[in-house]
């Protein structure tokens, strides 16, 4: 009868994490889960240091989804997208842009961590898909890839 019991409140916690991963004691998914912990401090706190946890041959792709339905696919490398987070900061500090994020996934890939979750920005009330994909590199942890989708 213990052991139901146990196994019932270990399920119950992946359920409310929404992913088994967090009771990972695999290191790269440790390392990810701190890494994304990071970026997210530092774009909650309006921080340019957030700029450079982007690899300089980074791929982000950003679909805008419009009103109408439409939508447009914006692609930058990770060079170029740190020139615009950069510039945006002042911008969404100004106007209280913030972000949350919920039920993340740490999963292996290859030797990175591939990362998918709900961000959903307060100001704007919407909630859409993030995944990035996060690589240890000679200057630490790197987000390589980032595919999200965002509403003008």
């Amino acid at each position: 009868m213990q052991i139901r019991v146990i196994l019932s409140s270990i399920a119950a916690l992946f359920i409310l994490t929404g992913n088994a991963a967090f009771a990972s004691d695999d290191p790269a998914i440790l390392e990810a889960q701190k890494f994304f912990k990071q970026f997210s401090d530092l774009e909650r706190a309006y921080d340019p240091a957030e700029a450079e946890l982007y690899a300089p041959n980074a791929v982000i792709k950003d679909t805008r989804v419009y009103e109408d339905g439409q939508s447009k696919t914006l692609t930058w490398t990770g060079e170029n997208y740190k020139q615009i987070v950069k510039a945006q900061l002042p911008v969404s500090k100004a106007r209280n842009e913030q972000y949350s994020y919920s039920q993340p996934v740490f999963q292996k890939d290859g030797s990175n961590v591939r990362l998918r979750c709900q961000r959903s920005s307060i100001s704007k009330k919407y909630s859409a898909p993030l995944e990035m994909l996060i690589a240890p590199t000679a200057r630490g942890w790197k987000i390589i890839e980032e595919s999200c989708q965002s509403q003008p």
